[in-house]
């Protein structure tokens, strides 16, 4: 077989395997910068190729127990911050994941057990987000909660004068009420 055969052969080989495996641009240009340090004879097979390829979201994602160090950081120094996006991650990704499993912590009131299990599918999820190009966006502070005015009923048309007026007289008996209740229990 001669060479020009053979890198035909080679190429669409390669092609085959980078389409099949849904590698995008930015792996492939990973792979290629990274082939040359590697010691390859007399160039890398497609798998390897696809190895190198993958490596660049290997390098972005942590493990789950580096996910679970950085949980447990957080969570035991959260109070010294006002928002998660203060907080200094060890990476963009860690803040997306960390605040996801203390959402399903909180609300599912998981064990260790069972945040790890978390963890691991998040970061299954980031690796196919990765893989289709997407990029990890930094943490950005989100739009919290903020208290409805005091005038929003009559902007939307549920009280009028009548009802503010009962309103402030039920009020000023509940507090009678209370202030009652009190001297009694003081004497």
């Amino acid at each position: 077989m001669n060479t020009a055969v053979l890198a035909e052969v080679f190429g669409t080989e390669l092609t085959r395997v980078l389409v099949q495996e849904a590698i995008n641009p930015e792996q492939l240009n990973h792979a290629i910068r990274a082939a040359p340090g590697r010691k390859f004879y007399p160039f890398p097979a497609p798998p390897d190729w696809l190895a190198m390829a993958k490596e660049l979201i290997d390098a972005r994602l942590p493990t789950v127990d580096a996910v679970m160090a950085e949980f447990e950081g957080y969570s035991a120094r959260r109070s010294d911050y006002a928002s998660p996006e203060e907080y200094e991650w060890q990476l963009p990704v860690m803040y997306w994941i960390v605040t996801d499993m203390r959402e399903a912590m909180l609300q599912y009131n998981h064990g260790t057990a069972e945040l790890r299990k978390v963890a691991d599918r998040l970061l299954r999820q980031w690796e196919k987000k990765l893989h289709n190009g997407e990029a990890i966006p930094e943490p950005v502070m989100r739009i919290g909660y903020t208290e409805t005015p005091k005038d929003a009923g009559n902007e939307r048309g549920l009280t009028t004068l009548e009802s503010e007026k009962k309103g402030a007289e039920f009020l000023l008996k509940i507090r009678q009420r209370v202030a009652q209740s009190k001297v009694r229990t003081d004497q």
